[in-house]
């Protein structure tokens, strides 16, 4: 079995739920800190993160990988070995631990392709469940999310 083990936020800490947009806000990062020990992996959009930091709009590689640096001081995972990826549209994804450096990876979608974008809704947790299931096949954050992350047809 795996190392990592996927446990539905609402469940876990009924009065922390996985935030929506307006509850992105530097008001709610103490309730944010307060669960991160329990987080293995935090993934916020772009907008979520910088707003929840306080951090100016819009992202910007530096701005997002300056997110995930603080995000992280705040003690992500069980003896702070947790993941932050910041999931950032067309940028691509931002991934980090403490102990690793951040790298990007690259969006399935580039800006060439924006006339095949229908609609972006639900895009968030088909990237996670791409993720999850990667992750359970290969035990790796960066090959689970390189390998298995969600591909619609044209």
């Amino acid at each position: 079995m795996n190392q990592y083990q996927f446990v539905d936020l609402v469940d876990a800490y009924p009065t922390h739920r996985r935030s929506p947009k307006d509850k992105c806000v530097p008001e709610e990062l103490p309730a944010l800190i307060k669960v991160l020990p329990g987080i293995a992996i935090l993934s916020p959009n772009a907008e979520e993160a910088l707003s929840l930091l306080s951090i100016p709009l819009p992202p910007t590689p530096s701005s997002i990988e300056q997110a995930a640096d603080r995000l992280l001081s705040y003690g992500i995972g069980d003896s702070r070995k947790g993941w932050v990826i910041i999931r950032s549209g067309g940028l691509g994804a931002y991934v980090k631990t403490l102990d690793s450096r951040g790298q990007w990876i690259d969006a399935y979608w580039s800006i060439n392709d924006s006339k095949r974008i229908v609609d972006v809704t639900g895009a968030g947790n088909s990237f996670l469940g791409g993720l999850a299931a990667g992750l359970m096949l290969t035990g790796d954050v960066v090959k689970g999310k390189q390998r298995y992350e969600p591909v619609y047809p044209p």
